[in-house]
């Protein structure tokens, strides 16, 4: 992706979801998501920034959702 990216993900149960991304050493550079959500699904999107606002460099970042039943762990692909 480039310059942003759009994360879609499915609840089955509403709760609180929590959305965050990774580096590849496993450092967390930003959460995206941390909030209640109702059941179905959901979109959000990212500009490939940390929690400070800077723009990280290009290289493969992984995403890592959490809800009350349900975990996973995607990678993605930033180029600039």
């Amino acid at each position: 992706f480039n310059p942003e990216t759009a994360i879609s993900f499915y609840l089955k149960d509403a709760g609180k979801a929590k959305l965050q991304v990774f580096n590849l050493k496993g450092e967390l550079v930003s959460t995206i998501l941390n909030e209640l959500r109702e059941s179905g699904d959901h979109t959000v999107y990212w500009n490939g920034t940390d929690d400070s606002g800077r723009k990280l460099t290009s290289g493969i970042y992984f995403y890592k959702l959490n809800s009350t039943k349900y975990s996973s762990i995607k990678k993605m692909l930033m180029l600039k």
